[in-house]
């Protein structure tokens, strides 16, 4: 799958809710960072998420199932420099730029 930053198709998933509400859904921290950093789950979900990074391309460069309130993530084989991080499932669809310093 590839898809382009600022090139999104139509949320489907999130109806009726505002770009405000859905910034609040995860929390990605410390951004920047040098390549580990946690994403937290601030919705109280508790189904399996897929995470996926992106490069600036668009390519998938990693992918993992989250599944609990808080998780890290170590990026720290990337090189440094801009990534997207999107996480789907159970109805949503979020993303988020994080950078690798």
């Amino acid at each position: 799958d590839c898809w382009l930053p600022g090139a999104y198709e139509e949320d489907k998933y999130s109806v009726g809710i505002s770009d405000i509400e859905k910034e609040n859904w995860f929390l990605v921290y410390p951004n920047p960072n040098n390549g580990k950093f946690f994403i937290e789950n601030k919705v109280g979900i508790k189904s399996d998420l897929e995470i996926r990074i992106y490069n600036p391309l668009g390519a998938q460069l990693y992918s993992t199932v989250f599944n609990n309130t808080k998780s890290e993530i170590d990026l720290s084989t990337f090189s440094n420099g801009i990534y997207f991080i999107e996480v789907i499932g159970d109805g949503i669809m979020w993303r988020e730029k994080i950078v690798k310093e």
